[in-house]
């Protein structure tokens, strides 16, 4: 988008909020369907309209501006190409399909999964891999003062940053029915805090993942009920 529409005069020369809407379909911009487009070509378009022109569209630091946003398109680019790359390694991997069978979770979330945590048969409870990935709690007791419990966040940031996306793609009403989103669903209302039950719904979907990896067994939504039987799904 920067290195499309730089400054606000390429906006304005356009002259018309459709075709605006046309080239940034055009663009094929990642993750960006005909809703997204059609809001980001609106707000282009106010701010156009009430931007001061202070840099040419010409300038020196238009061209270093651009130049910097196509370096990030580029390493964005080698970034997937390698996925792509670990992808096709992790199809020798057994917990590669099987982790897939978890709504939500594609190859992609799973190959990087994998690589941030490695073998997972190694970590004998959820508990040892929550602090892994750095979402175990903490709390300060002192005297009469006791803490707000809060994740420690010592651990992987790439994994618990995978996990966290992963949650949210999970909770979507799109997705197919998992136990993740039922759990998150009878305790939205109540809670106070969308992100702290996002994250109490990561330690869910770890101690999953942990189960389906040690029992080699795909997911089964029939299987995560509330039963005491499949407790080591909840």
């Amino acid at each position: 988008m920067l290195v499309l529409f730089s400054r606000a005069p390429v906006v304005r020369d356009i002259g018309d909020l459709n075709e605006l809407e046309s080239q940034i379909l055009a663009a094929h911009f990642k993750g960006m369907g005909s809703r997204r487009v059609h809001d980001a070509a609106r707000k282009l378009w106010k701010l156009a309209a009430n931007n001061g022109d202070a840099v040419p569209v010409k300038s020196d630091n238009t061209r270093q501006m651009k130049a910097l946003a196509e370096q990030v398109l580029a390493l964005e680019a080698a970034q997937d190409q390698q996925v792509l790359c670990m992808m096709e390694l992790g199809k020798s991997l057994p917990e590669y399909e099987l982790l897939q069978t978890i709504p939500g979770i594609g190859g992609s979330a799973v190959i990087r999964l994998i690589s941030e945590l490695g073998d997972m048969r190694r970590f004998n409870t959820r508990q040892q891999l929550n602090s892994y990935v750095g979402i175990d709690t903490t709390e300060v007791d002192s005297g009469d003062h006791q803490s707000i419990r809060h994740i420690t966040k010592h651990g992987n940031p790439h994994a618990r940053r995978i996990s966290y996306w992963t949650v949210v793609l999970m909770i979507n009403p799109k997705m197919g029915n998992n136990h993740i989103r039922d759990a998150y669903e009878k305790r939205r209302e109540a809670s106070s805090s969308k992100k702290k039950l996002i994250v109490r719904q990561m330690d869910r979907l770890i101690k999953t993942i942990l189960y389906l990896i040690k029992t080699n067994q795909p997911y089964s939504y029939e299987l995560a009920p509330q039963s005491k039987q499949h407790s080591l799904y909840l």
